[in-house]
Order: C-alpha cells, then sequence, then structure tokens
C-alpha cells in the first residue's frame, strides 16, 4: 500500500496578550480548578502553539500589553516553552488599550522572520476587557483602517479572543479580520474553561 505523509504546514503566529489587572481573577478551567484567567490563558496559548507546531515548524512572536505595550514585540520564537516562559515574565496588571500593541507590530512591520517560508500566519489578540477610558476607546477606532490594512496584507487571519463574561465584540471587532460574508472573526468565549478547546477549534486541521 502507498503511505501517504502529510506534507508539514509551517506557521506564523503572532499572541497579542491582555496582562492588566482584571486578568488574575480566579476562574475555573475545564477541570473545574481554580485558576488565575491569566494562567488559563496562558495555559490556552501553550497548547495553541503546540498544535500548530506539530503541523510542521512553527515562529511565534509575542506582544504584552495593559495600558501600554510591555517589553515591546518580542523576538521570534520556535517552540511552546520559549513562548509560555515570554509570557510568565510578566504578571496581571495595569489597564487595557487596544490600539498600543497593534501599532508596536505595524511599527515594527515584521510580520514573518526572515527565511521562514509560511505556509499560513495568524494573530490571536486575547483580552478580558474593553478599552476602558473614551480616550483608548477613541484611539483603537482611529487606528482600526491602519492596522487592517496591515494585517489583511501580512496575515491570513486576525483572530480576536474575549476571554470571559466582562467583554463584548463592539472593540474585539475592530481588531479581527474579516470572513467572506462580512462577520469579523471574533470569538467571545463567556466560559473561560472552554478557553482552550475554542483556540484549539481555530487551528486549520
Amino acid at each position: 500500500p502507498v503511505v501517504l505523509t502529510p506534507q508539514p504546514i509551517n506557521s506564523v503566529v503572532t499572541i497579542v496578550f491582555d496582562k492588566s489587572g482584571s486578568m488574575g481573577d480566579i476562574v475555573l478551567d475545564a477541570n473545574g480548578n481554580s485558576i488565575s484567567r491569566y494562567d488559563l490563558a496562558l495555559n490556552a496559548v501553550n497548547e495553541l502553539v503546540k498544535t500548530y507546531d506539530s503541523l510542521g515548524e512553527v515562529r511565534v512572536n509575542v506582544v504584552m500589553f495593559d495600558g501600554n505595550v510591555q517589553g515591546g514585540v518580542s523576538q521570534w520564537y520556535t517552540n511552546a516553552t520559549d513562548v509560555v516562559d515570554r509570557i510568565d515574565n510578566y504578571t496581571d496588571g495595569g489597564s487595557t488599550d487596544y490600539d498600543d500593541p497593534l501599532r508596536a507590530l505595524v511599527t515594527n512591520n515584521d510580520s514573518s522572520p526572515t527565511g521562514f517560508n509560511a505556509d499560513q500566519k495568524f494573530v490571536y489578540f486575547l483580552s478580558d476587557g474593553e478599552p476602558n477610558t473614551s480616550d483608548y476607546r477613541n484611539q483603537i477606532i482611529d487606528y482600526e483602517s491602519t492596522w487592517k490594512t496591515w494585517s489583511d496584507a501580512n496575515y491570513d487571519e486576525v483572530y480576536s479572543i474575549g476571554v470571559g463574561s466582562g467583554v463584548s465584540d463592539t472593540y474585539l471587532n475592530l481588531v479581527a479580520s474579516e470572513n467572506a460574508d462580512g462577520t469579523e472573526n471574533t470569538i467571545i468565549i463567556p466560559d473561560e474553561s472552554e478557553l482552550v478547546q475554542k483556540l484549539l477549534d481555530t487551528v486549520p486541521q
């Protein structure tokens, strides 16, 4: 019999991770165990990167944000362990300002490492809250067009992930890419215990 070996699929994944104070709230994971929203999101990112890594090679960069970008745009990582270490280097605290990490990515203008042949490229923007001042809200409204022009040119999809019941799609939609039918790639997950599975559901198989 002919054995068909799947062709490896190389992926670029950019993680934009909200480290604001409310990410420290205690929620339940899929097993019913108490965990901070921050650590649960960290676990979800770990599983997500490992899944992409299982398809082929993966390159991942990370932007941490609260009211500002924290630590800039990271280097490119090649495995989940290094991604987790980067996110785990921070603790929850601060407010929520969506446009700052997006501006950092556009300014950095590095959507794929040199010499890496990516078959697919994704952004995952994870937040548990909306921009919490009128200035922050106006800034993301004003920046939507610039962000989407750049991200549409450089990534296949941008997923906006709303973690928990304290966030709506109003401002997450300004970050997410648009589907052919006009809907946005925004996924609200009111029950945090479903976060890991909902993230994995986005991985093309």
